[in-house]
């Protein structure tokens, strides 16, 4: 038997914008482009390298720096140019999601030329004997999320036409309510509609999103839900603290727990190199909680870990 085994990584929630650093609540500014480029440097010294990576959305997030008015997709271009020069640094292919603070046609010209401007960023791939959907839940001028009856009916047929496969659909924003206030007005509006289409095919064992700029994993009956934090800012340790007392902020029949998969943490290091170890979800030092990456390999999962400011109720 062929030998499957693979690594890719999950980076989400870049918010590269050109022309301005984002505006920190507590005062002072954050500098998006250089905590992806320490990501990136991170994945280069990863060894074996991933197969690919997955960009979760939020990738380019200009708006913030103009949250009185939308953005033409000109406005948007020079944040794309930009994190694609700085994505050139992987060492591995890159596939590419859509969030809330995108904007597609520019993403489209920029990220993938083989696309027309206007075509819905949601699509299939395969590698080493895996299947993996790309779902787009972006809707213009909203926060929240929300998958078509289109893409729904595209993703019925996908999977239909993969069961023999294992696979994994990653989604920007989180079909549940996670038990945070503020980030739970902007779930996937219909998450149950996906949470269906998912359960009528039991190949799909995770579902992977971002927007949360958090680490969970929670699973609902097969199905593992796993988000990966952000290369930038992280929400304030008052969700984390929130999220660790108990079953509140949890899905109906869904539960928070130690994932099948070997789940092991990597944490850049200010001098170069990484450190690994084993640990269990939420027993982490705070520091710990500033994070960029979720690679997932073969039967393993990890995530990586750079250096960044957490903040609140500035997504």
């Amino acid at each position: 038997m062929a030998d499957d085994r693979f690594r890719f990584v999950h980076i989400t929630d870049t918010h590269i914008m050109a022309g301005g650093a984002w505006p920190l609540r507590s005062g002072g500014e954050f500098d998006t482009d250089a905590s992806l480029r320490r990501v990136v440097e991170v994945v280069r010294a990863l060894d074996p390298a991933p197969a690919f990576a997955v960009l979760g959305g939020d990738l380019a997030s200009p708006d913030i720096l103009h949250r009185n008015r939308m953005l033409t997709p000109a406005e948007y271009a020079p944040s794309y140019a930009r994190l694609k020069e700085i994505l050139g640094g992987l060492p591995c292919r890159a596939h590419f999601l859509m969030g809330n603070h995108d904007n597609l046609e520019a993403l489209n010209r920029a990220l993938r030329p083989q696309a027309p401007l206007d075509a819905p960023c949601y699509y299939g791939f395969d590698h080493g004997g895996t299947h993996f959907v790309a779902l787009d839940s972006h809707e213009p001028g909203h926060a929240d999320g929300v998958l078509d009856a289109a893409q729904l009916a595209w993703l019925e047929r996908d999977l239909s036409e993969h069961r023999e496969r294992r696979t994994i659909v990653f989604v920007h924003h989180h079909p549940w309510p996670l038990g945070h206030a503020w980030m739970d007005t902007m779930t996937l509006r219909n998450g149950d509609d996906l949470m269906t289409t998912l359960g009528r095919h039991a190949q799909v064992k995770w579902l992977i999103g971002g927007h949360v700029h958090s680490e969970q994993t929670i699973q609902r009956g097969g199905l593992t839900f796993l988000t990966t934090p952000s290369t930038c800012i992280q929400l304030e340790d008052r969700w984390a603290r929130a999220l660790r007392s108990g079953p509140a902020g949890l899905p109906r029949g869904g539960r928070r727990r130690r994932p099948a998969l070997d789940v092991r943490r990597i944490r850049a290091l200010r001098g170069g190199g990484c450190s690994w170890r084993a640990q269990r979800p939420f027993e982490r030092t705070a520091s710990e909680w500033l994070c960029g990456i979720s690679a997932i390999s073969g039967e393993r999962s990890a995530s990586l870990r750079t250096t960044a400011p957490r903040e609140a109720r500035r997504h």
